[in-house]
């Protein structure tokens, strides 16, 4: 349920409420060595960032929703035209949080063959526009903002962030095709 905790040893994992009207929410994994949020592709409200902020006196990794999807206009006729609200609002979420650092999350898929031409119309913002604007949006994240792919490594040590491109030792990207 929405704003359950689980501790495991000093470990704590929180669910964040999302206010989009299907059953989601992201959860929050904290303990001495840090805080990750992952938005997965939830909908967050002020309250939601309030009640995570109570409890973490500090966001230091966040796995961002960034995608205003178009899936649902493209497939009732309706208005395609860019989101600009949603997508403002997105951004406006991460300055709430104040995060170190952030990184695009969730939306991990695309058309393939011939429905391949959906993606410009129904996914309208990339993930190095979305870390551009958040650049923009949020300077105090200045250079923690982060493309995370299958196989990269972000390590979070003494206040520090290294990105290790495909330093997995078991996942690996196969293609740098999104």
């Amino acid at each position: 349920k929405d704003f359950s905790q689980v501790k495991f040893g000093e470990t704590r994992i929180l669910t964040t409420a999302s206010e989009n009207p299907v059953p989601e929410f992201g959860l929050v994994v904290g303990d001495e060595s840090g805080v990750f949020w992952n938005q997965v592709d939830t909908e967050i409200s002020q309250s939601t960032i309030s009640f995570v902020l109570s409890r973490y006196a500090e966001v230091d990794f966040l796995l961002a929703a960034w995608q205003p999807m178009l899936e649902l206009s493209y497939q009732f006729n309706q208005n395609l035209s860019f989101p600009y609200q949603e997508y403002s609002r997105m951004l406006a979420t991460v300055s709430l949080i104040h995060p170190r650092a952030v990184a695009p999350g969730a939306n991990g898929f695309e058309y393939l063959n011939g429905s391949f031409w959906l993606n410009q119309v129904v996914f309208p913002v990339t993930r190095e526009q979305f870390c551009k604007d958040v650049k923009l949006a949020c300077p105090m994240v200045r250079e923690n903002v982060f493309i995370l792919d299958p196989g990269d490594i972000l390590s979070f040590v003494d206040g520090d962030f290294c990105h290790s491109i495909g330093g997995s030792n078991f996942v690996r990207c196969v293609s740098r095709d999104r």
